[in-house]
């Protein structure tokens, strides 16, 4: 397992190239952002855990800040690639149907698949991608935050019930939704490109990786 230090230094090289055109070369610049990324965000929860603990209110806040703000940046890096998208996935199940009945019917199974498996595996096939970060994980991520934060702020214990219960409502009616965004526009009308958007998230999180 490689440490996110020298993950970095093979995502700065992977920066270095004169185009990002070769399709293999995307995949591999998504994907090792992308585990940067995802390692730095644990960093920065085992933080939030230990302001928790520390009852620090402001340094909590900081750090909840900080995880929502990576998951959107994982989200906009993923969208560069249609195979690190939830398009994908769903356009692919939705093929499978020849009526609306069933094409919603194999959409459900597919967003179960990657999140719930029926409530008895929960997060057991989870994928990065974007689209499920922003819509699924990233909104789960914002009540477990807030939910903890606010907790401290008020000096009083988290009601785990409570928080148990949303979150399966977030799960459930995610998994049974059928309305969704095209989330690779949404980021190419925002940004440059695959290799200047990486580029930028390098230089952002450089410091900040240990």
């Amino acid at each position: 397992m490689y440490s996110n230090v020298e993950l970095l230094e093979v995502w700065r090289k992977l920066n270095e190239a004169p185009s990002d055109r070769r399709d293999a070369f995307r995949l591999d610049l998504i994907t090792v952002g992308r585990q940067v990324l995802g390692n730095y965000f644990l960093d920065v929860k085992m933080e939030f855990d230990r302001m928790v603990e520390a009852k620090d209110y402001q340094a909590l806040k900081a750090c909840g800040e900080k995880m929502k703000e990576i998951l959107n940046d994982l989200d906009k890096l993923n969208a560069f690639h249609p195979y690190c998208s939830l398009d994908k996935w769903i356009e692919d199940a939705r093929k499978m149907g020849d009526s609306p009945q069933l094409k919603d019917y194999y959409e459900k199974n597919a967003r179960n698949l990657i999140t719930t498996w029926g409530g008895s595996l929960n997060d057991y096939a989870s994928r990065s991608w974007a689209g499920l970060i922003s819509d699924y994980y990233a909104k789960r991520w914002e009540v477990y935050i807030d939910t903890f934060i606010k907790a401290v702020g008020e000096g009083v214990e988290v009601d785990q019930k409570q928080l148990e219960d949303e979150l399966k409502e977030i799960e459930e009616g995610w998994v049974n939704a059928t309305d969704r965004k095209d989330t690779r526009k949404d980021v190419h009308s925002t940004t440059d490109g695959l290799l200047s958007f990486s580029t930028f998230l390098f230089s952002k999180y450089q410091r900040l990786v240990k």
